[in-house]
């Protein structure tokens, strides 16, 4: 093989090689898919947030969580994040440290996010003494590497109700 042909080869392979690293970076989206649970029970266990990813492999290194509802961790006795519908079953994040929640906390989680779409559920224990007509709406942010994500807001709030309904666990879809 010629000189110039080995570099020409060289050169074609080096930019085949930084495209796909490029493809292979790409961040991850993020959406919100606007579940609601309506009136939620002391002590219930309810998703209260399913959130659509869009990915091409990642690892979501930690979670920035905040209730913009007047709900906080005298309300909320744990949070749970997973990666299938039934959060509250061998989650890949559990948070029971929520001190500081309706101005923000900072989680770990440590998820590798297979390429394609996939869903993350939020789900929270209610407090058996929680406040009545208290309400959780949670925003939540990403970070993965050195990208972050926007702020992702749930669009169906709940809201605490001491009225005796029937008790609902994991209503997500």
């Amino acid at each position: 093989m010629s000189k110039r042909r080995w570099v020409g080869s060289l050169f074609a392979l080096v930019v085949a090689s930084f495209a796909f690293s490029v493809i292979a970076v790409a961040p991850p989206s993020f959406t919100d898919q606007d579940i609601g649970n309506g009136y939620v029970n002391p002590n219930d266990r309810v998703v209260v947030q399913k959130i659509k990813v869009v990915d091409s492999s990642s690892i979501i290194s930690s979670v920035w969580i905040r209730n913009l509802g007047e709900a906080d961790e005298t309300d909320i006795t744990k949070i749970v994040i997973d990666n299938d519908d039934q959060p509250f079953t061998d989650p890949k994040g559990e948070y029971t440290t929520l001190t500081g929640l309706r101005s923000g906390i900072t989680v770990p989680l440590g998820y590798a996010v297979p390429s394609g779409t996939t869903y993350l559920w939020i789900g929270v224990k209610i407090a058996s003494t929680a406040h009545n007509a208290r309400n959780i709406q949670l925003q939540v942010r990403f970070y993965s590497g050195s990208y972050t994500s926007d702020l992702i807001t749930d669009g169906s709030p709940e809201t605490i109700f001491r009225g005796g309904f029937e008790k609902k666990v994991d209503a997500s879809p």
